[in-house]
């Protein structure tokens, strides 16, 4: 008797990449499930100011981009969700 197989999640199904230059490349491009937003954010020069003992700062900056992402989805709890 087998076991019944669940089709691989979004994330399992994505290919691993080993480099930032890797993600980039256009022939890699898979695209999100259409009920789903995409939410970059960058703090500018945060290895350095992490090296400078300015963590608080790059993780305060950090965070209010998630809070700035949560308050654009709006109020309803399950108008967006995160995952991992």
């Amino acid at each position: 008797m087998s076991a019944l197989k669940r089709p691989p999640t979004f994330f399992e199904a994505l290919p691993p990449g080993h480099s930032f230059e890797e993600l980039l490349d256009p022939e890699r491009f898979t695209a999100v499930p259409s009920d789903w937003w995409v939410f970059v954010a960058d703090v500018i020069d945060s290895t350095a100011a992490i090296r400078a003992g300015r963590y608080r700062e790059v993780n305060f900056l950090g965070a209010a981009a998630i809070g700035a992402a949560l308050n654009a989805c709006g109020p309803a709890p399950k108008t967006c969700t995160f995952s991992q």
